[in-house]
This record gives structure tokens, C-alpha cells and sequence, in this order.
């Protein structure tokens, strides 16, 4: 089974929220989104919010007439919750969807208590003849404060849990892909002061090893990471202007700072 899967936080927030001084070139980046995604057969995507725009009207019939007929997404808050926009995440696929299921995380904080962040899943029919393929994703809470921290660790075993119950047949392979914050480049110490966290750059931190076990205690499968196509195992995925769009960060401070937050997990039975 060959399938091009791509996982991308595309950076699409809703109307209103954007860079201090400037826009963040919101309609000129979704044409070169939809250009991008029609190369692939499944794409997960993050941040692409539906609630307050059109964006999201767009990418869908753009992807239908390139072949990417089929969705699922995103994770919408209830009337009576907090949340004021849905979760962004979304589904695109060139195979038929025989399944949907979406799960919204308890608690968060900070701006992301605003969005209904969680995971969404759908199952692909590959073939004719009825090979399957589930697919996930998702992004957790932002932020590398401790409370922000202790939030997002318990939503990563909330998704543990959503994807072992979800998937009823352990024969079926299955791929988790998304935004989780969850810096594998850098180890965080909370011990001396809660507020100033000491961060260390490691090969493989703690806390991605903790996530990939609990991915594995709870699957009963073999988890593998998939690295990126130049072939390093963590390479950094959050770094080079994000957060301000006219910051430039020299190679050095790149490979010293920047974050790999974003994953594609294979569960293999």
C-alpha cells in the first residue's frame, strides 16, 4: 500500500487575530496551500478554522475538483462551552471515508482555551477489495509554561486513549499526524522556578520518549516515528519566524532554538 500522507499547521487563524503590525497574508498563503496539498492522497491539517471565514469553503472545493473529494474535521464547540471557534483541524482524502469521530480535549489554557482543540479521525477505504487505512489528527496546547505544560500532557493521554478505543481492529494500520507541542529537540526542567523553565538541547527529549511509550503502552502495536525526507530523526519544524513574520534567525540560532513539535506517528499491527 503507497499513500503520500502530509501533516501541516498551516498557520490559517480566524478573522482578527493576527501579526502586530500587518496581516498575515492569510488569502495569498491558502493559494499556495492548495497548491501543495494536491500532491498528496491524505492531508491532516492544522489551524485551517472554518468558523468567521470562507477559507476553508475554498481549500474544500479546491481539493474536490484536484481529486481530495472527500473530508472530515473539524472538532466545533457546543453552544454552551467557552470555546468561541472550532478546533482548525481537517481531513482531506482521495479515498472514500467510511468512518468520522472527533474527540475535544477537556481542559486548556491560555488563547487556546478560545478554540475547541482535540483530535479528529477518519477511516479510509484504500481499495475496492476493502483494505482500510485510520487515520488521526490533532494539536494540543501551546505554550512551555508548567501549567501549560501539565495541560498538554494530559490531552496527549487523552489522545492515547481516543485512538486505542477508536480503533476496533488492531489489524488495521492506522497514522496520527499533527501539531503537538511537544518539543523533541529539548528537554524542560521545572525543578528550581515554575515560571523560568530550564530548556536543554538534547537528541531526544524525555518528553517525546514519554509520549512515543504511552503511544505504544496503548496501542499494543509497534509505533514508528516518520522522519522528515532529509532524513533527520527531529529536524525543526517551529522555528524561523514564527510568531513574528519579519524575525530572521541565522542557521545557528535555528539549530539551537528552533523546536520539532510536529509529527507523523505509523501504527503498525
Amino acid at each position: 500500500m503507497h499513500v503520500r500522507v502530509l501533516s501541516w499547521n498551516v498557520f490559517l487563524r480566524p478573522p482578527g487575530i493576527q501579526q502586530p503590525g500587518g496581516g498575515d497574508h492569510k488569502d495569498l498563503r491558502l493559494e499556495f496551500i492548495m497548491r501543495k496539498v494536491i500532491q498528496y492522497d491524505v492531508v491532516l491539517l492544522q489551524e485551517m478554522f472554518a468558523i468567521g471565514s470562507s477559507r476553508l469553503h475554498r481549500l474544500l472545493s479546491f481539493a474536490n475538483d484536484h481529486g481530495l473529494a472527500y473530508h472530515a474535521g473539524s472538532v466545533y464547540p457546543s453552544l454552551w462551552s467557552r470555546q468561541l471557534v472550532d478546533g482548525g483541524l481537517l481531513i482531506l482524502s482521495r479515498y472514500p471515508i467510511c468512518q468520522t469521530k472527533s474527540h475535544q480535549f477537556r481542559d486548556s489554557c491560555g488563547s487556546d482555551a478560545l478554540a475547541a482543540k482535540g483530535v479528529v479521525y477518519a477511516q479510509l477505504q484504500i481499495e475496492s477489495q476493502g483494505t482500510l487505512l485510520d487515520v488521526f489528527t490533532t494539536h494540543t496546547q501551546a505554550g512551555q509554561g508548567q501549567v501549560a505544560t501539565s495541560i498538554r500532557w494530559r490531552q496527549i493521554e487523552e489522545l492515547a486513549w481516543f485512538v486505542h478505543t477508536t480503533r476496533t481492529d488492531a489489524t488495521t494500520p492506522a497514522i496520527l499526524g499533527g501539531d503537538f507541542n511537544l518539543d523533541a529537540r529539548h528537554n524542560v526542567d521545572f525543578a528550581g522556578d515554575p515560571a523560568k523553565p530550564v530548556i536543554t538541547k538534547c537528541a531526544e527529549s524525555v518528553s517525546y520518549k514519554r509520549m512515543l511509550q504511552l503511544f505504544s503502552m496503548r496501542s499494543h502495536d509497534s509505533v514508528t516515528h516518520v522522519a522528515n525526507v532529509l532524513g533527520a530523526a527531529h529536524d525543526v519544524t517551529n522555528a524561523n519566524g514564527h510568531g513574528v513574520l519579519a524575525q530572521t534567525w541565522s542557521k545557528e540560532q535555528v539549530n539551537d532554538m528552533g523546536k520539532c513539535i510536529d509529527y507523523l506517528f505509523v501504527f503498525e499491527p
